[in-house]
């Protein structure tokens, strides 16, 4: 697996899960743009009848209720189960956890879509290229409920041809995934689909009135809560050309398109950049991509009449990429930009943030000892970031330190020395943060001498290694994998990854 295909699943997987997850945190009280209409009365009666349904959890008949009607809060039958699991540590006797094992899972891939189903509590999965570069539209839903499975799905209707670089949101309003664009190694896409996910899922071509965008991948997608559409821009068109035009696709009754023209200076044509949506402003905001290598930063207001800006963030800028990860941070109301691919092509691993308050400014993320392919978590408990091992640029060595950097005041890098036996330096093995026992947990990794052994690093007083051994029948060894502590169940959640 090349680095570019690591890091170009990683952009098209990361933005999208977080971008729908802060739907409903905007319904429950995330500021919004002044002036912001209402959703139409027959979204809310979608809501409202939709929240009915005492299958579903509380907490999720809330969200919908709140997403219809600001404030309000479900009227819950007692009786109704509550899906929310106590955390496995208080139900289970085994000290270092146990592992769990899919049955069934997708082929190894990249360039797919993913979406969070919050009614489902599960991560939904669409199309996708492999190393061989064969393209694939299978439908894949990975459940956080209980044991972590994969069901491949086989929805009604006819589906979407394989295809891989396109995009997906989830339209919470009408409980679906809306993909569009992609390509398959022939040509570009300007369709749009949708995949229902009530009941039996079924496919829908959807047929927008207006003007068509012209077919492309590459392109970057948010959902505009505001508004209730989708808004894209830019991409890459099949025989070289890339794109700097916005559209929007409104989801309500006949979907339609519009072509935005935004006033002021647009971005130059681009693809595979970020773009996150900012709601305390009510604005999408991209940073770099590639026709040459950007690291220039553009905000478009959607309240009225759109408009580019090009920001001017103070500080040392960011070195040029495209391929990277960028969320929004709300808690600090900042852009976090990770990774990416740089100019020539060379894989870069350092971490910026940029604050978006009054005027912007990038602050560098960075250890003291440059590295990739190392294991960084958020330590909430003394709000800082914790980096662990990795390899050095152009370097056959693998490192076993371990680095904090504070976050509160002044931003400060320690190393950090551990008590008890490390675990031999690597690469590659992602780590979680477990706030039941407030400690880092990884696995596996790859390095000189490879293992599938699980570490933790203890991290109240004096920080103290130890090497955990759960039961259960351990994941094969693997590297450039993805992980995440499940906070309901009270567990660390492996999938995918490289063999040695």
């Amino acid at each position: 697996m090349t680095p570019r295909f690591v890091l170009r699943a990683l952009v098209r997987v990361l933005p999208l899960l977080l971008l729908s997850l802060a739907v409903p945190t905007a319904a429950l009280g995330q500021p919004v743009a002044p002036d912001a209409p209402e959703l139409a009365p027959e979204a809310r009666a979608r809501l409202v009848q939709g929240a009915e349904d005492a299958r579903l959890a509380p907490w999720q008949r809330d969200v919908m209720l709140h997403l219809a009607r600001p404030g309000a809060t479900a009227a819950l039958d007692s009786s109704a189960a509550d899906d929310r699991a106590a955390p496995a540590a208080l139900v289970s006797g085994a000290a270092d956890g146990a592992w769990d094992a899919a049955a069934i899972h997708p082929i190894a891939r990249g360039s797919h879509s993913a979406i969070y189903d919050p009614v489902r509590d599960r991560m939904v999965i669409f199309g996708g290229d492999d190393n061989s570069r064969i393209h694939y539209n299978d439908v894949w839903a990975l459940s956080l409920a209980g044991i972590p499975a994969w069901t491949q799905l086989t929805p009604t209707g006819t589906p979407p041809s394989p295809r891989s670089a396109h995009s997906a949101i989830y339209d919470p309003v009408r409980d679906r995934m809306v993909i569009f664009g992609g390509r398959d190694g022939t040509a570009n896409y300007n369709e749009v689909w949708a995949l229902s996910l009530a009941g039996t899922p079924a496919w829908t071509q959807l047929t927008p009135t207006g003007t068509l965008p012209v077919g492309r991948s590459a392109h970057s997608a948010i959902y505009d809560p505001v508004r209730d559409r989708m808004v894209v821009f830019g991409g890459y068109v099949m025989g070289g050309q890339e794109y700097n035009d916005v559209w929007a696709m409104s989801l309500a009754d006949t979907p339609a398109w519009t072509q935005l023209t935004p006033t002021g200076t647009p971005p130059s044509g681009r693809c595979d950049q970020s773009a996150i949506y900012d709601p305390v402003r009510d604005r999408m905001v991209v940073f770099g991509g590639v026709n040459d290598f950007h690291n220039d930063v553009w905000s478009l207001s959607l309240a009225g009449t759109p408009a580019w800006t090009q920001l001017a963030p103070t500080g040392t800028l960011p070195g040029a990429r495209c391929s990277h990860g960028a969320v929004y941070d709300p808690l600090r109301d900042r852009m976090v930009v990770f990774a990416g691919v740089g100019e020539y092509f060379y894989p870069v691993d350092d971490a910026w943030t940029m604050s978006l308050a009054g005027t912007p400014a990038w602050t560098l993320l960075t250890p003291v000892t440059v590295r990739n392919d190392h294991s960084a978590i958020y330590d909430p408990v003394r709000d800082r970031i914790l980096v662990f091992g990795g390899v050095p640029p152009y370097s056959s060595s693998y490192l076993n330190d371990v680095w904090a950097l504070s976050l509160a005041g002044t931003l400060a890098w320690t190393q950090l020395t551990p008590t008890g036996t490390p675990p031999t330096g690597r690469s590659a093995c992602y780590a979680i943060y477990d706030p039941v026992r407030d400690r880092m947990v990884f696995f596996a990794g790859n390095g000189a001498s490879v293992d599938v052994n699980v570490w933790a690093l203890s991290l109240a007083g004096t920080p103290a290694w130890t090497q955990l051994t759960p039961s259960g029948t351990s994941p094969s060894m693997r590297f450039f994998f993805s992980a995440i502590y499940d906070p309901v169940r009270d567990r660390m959640l492996v999938f995918g990854g490289s063999t040695p």
